[in-house]
Parts: structure tokens; sequence; C-alpha cells
């Protein structure tokens, strides 16, 4: 069995991809890993740029690769948290994570949080974000605010990357939002397993080419935000019906 699969959803991402791919594999060799040991697979959320014909280049550039990267390819973007899933769906791996595919959290985060998640067992580790600018770090703690005031659940920096957990999380993913929504579920279901969460300070860079599609702009934060409250609405909702 693999000690680790990190799935990487990436939607027009094509620019960065190449230079992404080649610094997740150097890496993971430099941490000791093997083909026998880590999995890459990229997945193509539905992507209308020209991700497949770079990925191809890629791996034909260095057929060794082959063994490495693991290609998923979605037909139709039908959210974030969709295409994390399905890269779910093809790991089997002892730990499994997921990170961005835009070139802002750096490779060297995901192999020490899986580090960090292997010092004990029953544990989730993800990045907790440095170095952010007020606007950014505000909006975060709102986010973190709302769902304390919601669900009652103590959480920082929700949508941090990476996330690396445990084989029983990864196969206890049932009903999963397919939005933005995903990282906040995952953690909620990390607490309803009795799963230790546990944080590695990360560091975001700027990224080299395009641009986020879900902060770019304030009505694109906005539009986030209406789907995360709903979420939570929903969330806190269900529970209530479940206890009744």
């Amino acid at each position: 069995m693999l000690k680790l699969a990190l799935i990487l959803p990436c939607y027009n991402e094509s620019k960065n991809l190449s230079k992404i791919c080649d610094g997740f594999l150097k890496s993971a060799k430099v941490h000791g890993f093997t083909p026998h040991s880590f999995r890459l697979v990229v997945v193509d959320n539905g992507s209308i740029d020209d991700t497949q014909a770079v990925m191809t280049r890629f791996i034909d550039e260095e057929p060794s690769r082959r063994n490495w990267i693991q290609m998923v390819h979605v037909p139709e973007n039908r959210g974030y948290g969709h295409g994390i899933a399905e890269g779910l769906k093809v790991c089997d791996s002892a730990y499994s994570a997921w990170s961005h595919a835009d070139g802002q959290c750096s490779p060297e985060d995901v192999f020490l949080a899986f580090g960090r998640a292997c010092l004990s067992p029953n544990t989730m580790v993800k990045g907790r974000r440095i170095g952010r600018t007020p606007g950014a770090w505000l909006f975060s703690r709102a986010f973190d605010l709302a769902v304390w005031v919601g669900l009652r659940k103590g959480l920082y920096d929700i949508n941090a990357q990476p996330k690396v957990f445990p084989r029983a999380l990864t196969k206890n993913l049932e009903g999963a939002p397919k939005g933005f929504a995903f990282d906040l579920f995952v953690l909620l279901r990390a607490r309803e397993m009795g799963i230790s969460i546990k944080t590695v300070p990360v560091y975001f860079s700027e990224r080299l080419h395009g641009e986020s599609h879900w902060s770019n702009s304030m009505q694109s934060r906005i539009r986030t935000i209406r789907i995360l409250v709903q979420f939570i609405v929903d969330y806190a909702l269900g529970r209530k019906l479940k206890n009744a």
C-alpha cells in the first residue's frame, strides 16, 4: 500500500502545472519516497485550457514520471470539492492529502504535514497560513467565527492547505459538498470521528499565473461567503433533525 497519495485539483492551471508537479516529485524524492510509496494524483477538474496537453508533455519528457503520477479527468467542472473527491476515489494509501495547483503552496509543506501526522495515530494535519495580508486574514477569521456561531466548532484557518489525513477519513467522506465548503466538511467529519486536528505553519506565495476563482474580486468573495454560510445552516439543521 502507498504511504501517501497527494491530490492536486486543477482548473485552468496549465501555466503552473509543469513547475508545480516537478516540485512535488523532487520533494518526494528528497524525503525518501519512491513510486511504491507516493503517488501524485493530478485532477483535471473540467479545465478548458490545455491542461491535458501540458501534462502529457510533462510526463513524456521523462517516462519514469508515469510511475509517480496518476491523471484523473473530470469532464465537467462541478466544483472544487467534487474535483478533490474524484481524486480521492482512486487513492489506496495509508494517508491522503490535497493541496493547491496554483503555485502558492510549497511542496515541502505537504511532506512536513505528513511527517507530523505520522507522529500520532488518528491525526489529521493541516496548514496554518502566516504572512497574509490584513484583508485575507480578516476574511478567514470571519469564516472561522461563522463556524463557531453556527456550529459551536472551534476551527482555525479552515481553507488553509495542505491537508493530510489517515485512510479512515478518506473512506468516510460520503455526502461531501461539491464546492468550497468541502474543506469545512472534511474537518467536521474528522471531529465527528474523533480524529485529532493539528496544524503546521505555512507561507503562501504569490501566484505566478492565473487568478483565484473564489477570491479574485469582492463579488466572488461574497458569493463564496454565501455558499459557506448556507452550508453551515444546512449542516446545523441536519444535525438538529438527526438528534430530534
